[in-house]
């Protein structure tokens, strides 16, 4: 299945006709049964009609063509429902929200329409915002409504309507545009340098992909209880499609995981949801469709040692595809780009052609679709196994529904340097050149020993869920991830007191101190009652106290606690072990808060050598970094002080996201310093000013922290008036 299938050729095109949207009855669906991943583009259709839509005839009513298959269709019956969907809607959503009104001007006392317009309008999520109202019958179309005040502050206002008719064709055309827009497939990994020594920050998101992807591989994937999570997810999506539950039914009943190729080919349904949930970079998608994703890995991974005996010299596949402008202007010469999700091409130009929508005959784009302002591209990759031995791409003719197709499949995080780029504008069609390219295998290879050696102390469910609410920041989906797994867990089995430690951490990040202490006390005393001595679960759960004694600012506590588990791991762990020098970065921070400043610099000195020039995915070079600022401002060095916490911040950047709650504690520190200086206001204002932002999207559940920013930013903006 070649491309997005953005321009199917004729055999595999799927015809349909405008159904009235009101036949799905999905209304007000609370939040936790909607789907989880919702990739592409949502459709909130928000209905405040004093009569039943029942009772509407068919011209009455939005009809739209083949929406389940391009929307995730939520609808609300009042706006306040829908205001709470929209404020916890994820950041990749795409939302189109359909408003429709019995009166405008509702002259009852709910709230004016303007204001509800006006507020969601201010939402990034929110691309569009369309108006029915069908009792103002007086106006023959929208230019007087659009000339009102409300236009001024509502720029995402398509129209306001009040006839289904044009609302409906208004409303597809925006679905459209949408839809036939986002390839998304390719992600710029160093979009200027050649060389990666430099651009962590810009391939990040691969590497933590990768590993992800090793930790789900180390996960009991191919259960009963992983099958049933992905079907709930896509029946969930396509409860109401026209087409898709017989196709899930069937999955359900027959599929093997030595099928994986041949169903990814021939069902729109699992081609479709799954690429698109993979192009968002949700690794929540690698987790909840890990069933089929890793079947799918492991079959490609077979099926190349069949193709490189097949090709042993280099051979061309191409990829027809139709992208936006600045797509194609990312991908400059020497580009190094990565596959979001599985990559389809052909042998065959002809093929690749036909799905970006070239006449063969002319070789110019067709333009029949309605969207005509994407730009038409066809890839030719290059590939030589010599060159790139750890590619992972196959010859999948042979297992397709498809054979004519001549499909070769790259997996999931490929990555190709970009060669050469031409617009041939007689026929206005880009010619992409890629070649595979093993440039960061050995970043891939020191994420994959990474992932094995922490593979070694825990298994993958567990160390997927600490990701869940550490690097990723998702404190509450850990919660529930780890009370799932409880559930499913006999009562006697050795990986629960790990769970309640785990618990006991999710629930400190959300400040959720007390709950946070109970889950810590189950699990230390359930492992001590089932170890005769202090083993690694025992110290780590320690450890995760520590961190919880350390965010109450009890940094006694908390010190108490790392050296017990100093103890635990010079038992069975090298001087040099990571895991110790994770505790010893640490340990030295609290030893700063209580002024041991001689101690927390010798430990510092001491965790540095082992890590020196070493790549990890949670890099404790930053906390190291950190404590030596601390260390340096202590001394009264604000020089070295402020060189240090500059390299924390941007170690920090690198290996996590920008608004995680320690890149607060870095900004807040070097705002500090900055702020010592008087030439410096305004350095210290921006770094403050970013310390409260983070703090207050991240909603920290210390508050004295965020309180500490706001008194920060209020004195430094009374100091830079006073300057001016």
């Amino acid at each position: 299945m070649i491309a997005s299938a953005q321009m199917l050729p004729t055999t595999r095109r799927r015809q349909f006709q405008p159904t009235p949207f009101d036949a799905r009855k999905r209304v007000n669906v609370p939040l936790r049964r909607l789907p989880k991943i919702r990739s592409g583009t949502t459709l909130l259709s928000i209905e405040e009609l004093k009569s039943s839509l029942s009772l509407l005839d068919e011209g009455e009513r939005i009809c739209l063509t083949n929406a389940d298959d391009h929307c995730n269709i939520i609808r609300y019956t009042n706006l306040s429902k829908s205001m709470k969907y929209i404020r916890q809607a994820r950041s990749y959503e795409r939302i189109i929200v359909l408003v429709e009104l019995t009166d405008f001007r509702r002259k009852d006392n709910k709230k004016p329409i303007h204001d509800f317009l006006h507020q969601i309008n201010q939402y990034l999520q929110v691309s569009s915002i369309i108006l029915v109202c069908r009792n103002d019958r007086a106006y023959s179309s929208d230019e007087k409504y659009l000339d009102m005040p409300m236009k001024i502050n509502c720029e995402k206002l398509v129209g306001i309507y009040n006839d289904y008719r044009s609302a409906s064709a208004a409303l597809q055309k925006v679905i459209d545009e949408g839809t036939y827009s986002e390839d998304g497939s390719l992600t710029t990994v160093n979009p200027k340098e050649k060389s990666l020594k430099n651009v962590h920050q810009n391939f990040i998101e691969h590497l933590c992909t990768r590993a992800y992807r090793s930790i789900l591989m180390a996960m009991p994937y191919n259960s009963l209880e992983a099958k049933r999570q992905m079907l709930n997810e896509i029946r969930s999506r396509y409860r109401y499609g026209l087409n898709e539950p017989a196709n899930i039914n069937l999955f359900n009943r027959t599929y093997d995981s030595q099928d994986a190729i041949n169903w990814y080919t021939r069902s729109d349904c699992v081609y479709k949801i799954i690429n698109e949930a993979l192009r968002i970079e949700d690794i929540r998608a690698l987790y909840i469709y890990r069933y089929f994703i890793m079947d799918l890995c492991e079959c490609l991974k077979k099926m190349t040692v069949e193709t490189r005996k097949k090709f042993n010299t280099p051979f061309v596949c191409y990829r027809g595809s139709r992208m936006k402008l600045e797509e194609v202007q990312n991908l400059c010469i020497d580009t190094l780009v990565s596959t979001n999700g599985f990559w389809s091409t052909s042998r065959d130009l002809d093929v690749a052609m036909a799905f970006a929508g070239i006449d063969s005959n002319t070789g110019m784009f067709s333009n029949e679709h309605p969207i005509d302002t994407l730009q038409t591209t066809i890839f030719e990759i290059h590939v030589n196994f010599d060159r790139s031995p750890n590619l992972i791409v196959a010859d999948i003719n042979d297992l397709s529904a498809f054979p004519s197709e001549n499909e070769f499949l790259f997996d999931l995080g490929t990555t190709f340097i970009v060669t050469g780029k031409i617009y041939d504008e007689q026929k206005r069609v880009w010619n992409i050149q890629l070649n595979s390219s093993s440039e960061i295998d050995t970043f891939d290879q020191d994420y994959d020993s990474y992932v094995s050696h922490r593979l070694l102390h825990s298994n993958g469910s567990m160390l997927y869920g600490n990701l869940l609410a550490g690097a990723l920041g998702e404190h509450q989906e850990a919660v529930e991830y780890f009370q799932n797994l409880l559930r499913f867990l006999p009562v006697d089995d050795e990986n629960r007191p790990n769970i309640h430690s785990e618990l006991g951490r999710a629930y400190g990040l959300m400040g959720k101190y007390d709950e946070a202490k109970r889950y810590f006390r189950i699990a230390l005393k359930s492992l001590n009652n089932n170890q005769p001595k202090p083993n690694f679960d025992y110290a780590s759960t320690l450890f995760n106290l520590g961190m919880l004694y350390s965010e109450l600012r009890d940094p006694l506590r908390a010190i108490r606690c790392y050296r017990r588990v100093l103890t635990v791991y010079h038992s069975f762990f090298p001087e040099n072990h990571m895991e110790v020098t994770k505790v010893l970065s640490r340990l030295a921070i609290d030893l700063c808060k209580i002024g041991q400043y001689q101690e927390a610099s010798d430990l510092v000195t001491k965790a540095e050598t082992p890590i020196s020039g070493e790549v990890f995915l949670t890099n404790p070079q930053t906390q190291l970094f950190f404590t030596r600022g601390l260390l340096y401002k202590a001394s009264g060095n604000w020089i070295q002080a402020l060189q240090y916490l500059h390299q924390a911040l941007e170690f920090r950047e690198k290996w996590s996201h920008k608004s995680h709650r320690f890149t607060a504690a870095i900004c807040y520190e070097i705002a500090l310093l900055y702020a010592e200086q008087d030439d410096q206001i305004e350095l210290a204002l921006l770094y403050a000013q970013r310390s409260l932002d983070i703090r207050c999207v991240r909603k920290s559940p210390n508050k004295i922290d965020e309180q500490e920013s706001v008194e920060l930013v209020n004195q430094l903006l009374q100091r830079n008036r006073s300057n001016l």
